[in-house]
């Protein structure tokens, strides 16, 4: 018994060390992008505010789907309206027809601004978020056609979001050369006592500094953040026309990680705004996340069921350079989750063994960890690169919060720890119960909330931003943390449940079995009529297919983009000569992907002239 626990001892610390170098790297990384960004110029050069407001103002739809949200909605949309920095965009608020009291409140808002719409879903909810965007997304199609509208760009935000002022005119300036622009999301600050909701803020803090721009900086793929993501028009198109038509899946729990994913795969460019804070506060789309345990951990099993287990399952782990890699970092909290859970029980061990090892018959288990073959070098190792991990972690969130929240970092790992041990287990229970009994995986609703009284402000004057505490770090600082705590409690550091991007909380509900009383086509794991080889097989033609249309459509806007961009002049305006096509409804079997099933696949009556995307054609050029 001795000797396979020191086995298991040895592997432990071997896996904690391997992970401690991985984190190692991204740090030295993240060190790396910042000053080539500082020194050798080669950080993005942010337009200033006049000259923004100098180019012309494309116009961009915002997509916000809604299950159960009359609490927040009305507020977050006046807010909303008076605060951002932008003309030219409109709401498409999604609802269902189940949901009265949402549809009352979009109802009023829509009664009350112009720039308002309420799209009602076909089929009663709660589907799924994938499947109410989708129907917002085709009646964008039909609100262009029977208006003679056009909105080059869409944009997704939740019931909960507070935009940035300046949001929109990056999103703007940027959506001209790039088919995919991501605002980075932040939690709003609470207090230090809201343990749970300030694991969020330390989590999102350092994902948005590090690990997204360290993946950014590389080249690999960029997930949506479902919130303040911005997808150009003709991307959306040739995804959509790679995928019989459907948008999203609306069998996804995380859509949004999905989405990113696949338009990389198409060459479409992505770019990162930068935490930044030439616009006033912070650039960013701030939000309220769960402020419960409970909340926070069933959040947290949906995406670690969407982003780790549904995407292996539908998109393999194929060893491709960078992509293997970062694949690698979204999926192995599936494993480190539980083993960081087993390091605090083992230095709990250790605390009592060390304290009182005769009276508790706990002395052996110092002498078995003691005479682990390379365990003093090894744990040695693991301490460090815990506190490196730590030092770091803090220094990002003092960046933004402020160093008195960041003092806090330590117990929140811990607690971070305990949460993601107990979400990844109920996530490979559903997982594995939805595989037995040939199911969906269904979803898991979160309460939202939205700061109304912090944004009581007369409807004449624009709304401030909540003031937040953010002060500069001024450097590294030291960390102190016990050998025995460093070596087994952090061990390797940050789980990684956020590694995918961070996924918008829910929207939707729990899918129904059945979608509007067609069985659907995909049953939890079964194959589908093609069969799920011939499907992928069929997907990745249709992608090299839009891939190989990308450069020498595309080259001519892109020097345009660049001149006008470097000159400070503005570009042409978007063509709004033709209209564009009512969107094709999907061509699959209804609730296959939440779309339209073929006989719903009627299309709105479009003006003369010709549309930017043909049914059936060949997928446009994205990038």
């Amino acid at each position: 018994m001795g000797e396979l626990i020191q086995v298991l001892l040895f592997y432990l610390l071997v896996y904690f060390a391997i992970n401690g170098l991985d984190e190692l790297g991204v740090d030295a990384r993240m060190v790396v992008v910042w000053m080539r960004q500082r020194w050798a110029g080669s950080r993005l050069r942010l337009p200033g505010m006049e000259r923004m407001k100098r180019a012309p103002e494309q116009r961009i739809g915002i997509l916000v789907p809604l299950w159960q949200e009359a609490a927040v909605i009305e507020a977050m949309v006046e807010t909303n309206l008076r605060q951002v920095d932008y003309q030219n965009y409109d709401f498409f608020l999604g609802v269902y027809p189940n949901d009265r009291e949402t549809l009352a409140a979009v109802t009023r808002l829509e009664a009350r601004y112009p720039r308002v719409h309420v799209v009602v879903n076909r089929r009663p909810g709660p589907t799924s978020k994938a499947d109410c965007l989708n129907h917002v997304f085709q009646e964008v199609a039909r609100f262009e056609s029977k208006h003679g509208a056009d909105f080059p760009v869409l944009m997704l935000h939740d019931a909960e979001d507070l935009l940035h002022p300046a949001s929109l005119r990056l999103v703007n300036w940027y959506a001209v050369r790039h088919g995919m622009v991501q605002v980075p999301v932040l939690p709003l600050p609470t207090p230090w006592t809201e343990w749970a909701h300030g694991v969020y803020c330390d989590e999102f803090a350092e994902f948005f500094q590090r690990d997204l721009a360290v993946r950014h900086a590389e080249g690999g793929f960029l997930p949506s953040n479902g919130v303040g993501t911005a997808f150009r028009r003709d991307c959306l198109e040739a995804l959509a026309a790679s995928q019989e038509g459907c948008l999203l899946d609306g069998d996804s729990l995380t859509e949004d990680y999905e989405i990113g994913l696949k338009l990389h795969q198409m060459g479409c460019k992505q770019i990162l705004l930068p935490l930044t804070r030439e616009y006033g506060e912070t650039l960013a789309t701030r939000e309220f996340f769960p402020r419960s345990v409970r909340d926070a951990v069933r959040q947290r099993t949906r995406w670690i069921s969407g982003q780790c287990l549904q995407s292996w399952e539908r998109n393999g782990w194929p060893l491709r350079g960078s992509l293997s890699y970062w694949f690698w970092r979204d999926r192995k909290g599936l494993v480190g989750n539980f083993l960081n859970a087993l390091a605090l029980v083992l230095l709990a061990l250790s605390v009592v063994a060390t304290l009182a090892p005769e009276a508790t018959g706990l002395g052996r288990w110092i002498w078995l960890a003691g005479s682990v073959p390379g365990a003093q070098v090894l744990f040695l190792a693991c301490t460090m690169f815990s506190v490196e991990r730590l030092a770091v972690r803090t220094v990002l969130v003092a960046r933004i919060y402020g160093w008195g929240f960041a003092m806090g970092v330590a117990p929140r790992m811990l607690l971070s720890a305990v949460m993601n041990c107990v979400a990844t287990a109920r996530a490979l229970r559903r997982y594995a119960a939805a595989r037995w009994k040939r199911k969906r995986l269904s979803w898991l609703k979160t309460e939202h909330a939205f700061p109304i009284q912090s944004m009581q402000v007369a409807s004449s004057q624009p709304v401030e931003q909540p003031a937040l505490a953010m002060v500069a770090a001024a450097g590294a600082g030291a960390a102190t943390v016990s050998v025995a705590a460093a070596g087994w409690a952090m061990l390797g550091g940050t789980p990684t449940e956020l590694r995918g991007g961070t996924p918008t909380e829910l929207r939707g509900g729990t899918p129904t079995e059945l979608r509007g009383g067609t069985p659907t086509e995909l049953r939890g794991g079964t194959p589908t009529e093609m069969g799920r080889d011939a499907q992928r097989a069929a997907q990745r033609s249709a992608y090299r297919a839009a891939r190989r249309s990308v450069g020498d459509s595309n080259q001519g806007a892109h020097r345009s983009a660049s001149r006008w961009q470097h000159s400070g002049g503005a570009p042409a305006k978007p063509d709004s000569g033709g209209a564009r096509q009512a969107y094709p409804a999907c061509h699959r079997p209804a609730g296959v992907c939440g779309g339209a099933g073929p006989a719903d696949a009627r299309q709105a009556p479009r003006r003369n002239g010709p549309s930017r995307q043909q049914p059936g054609a060949e997928p446009r050029a994205v990038g």
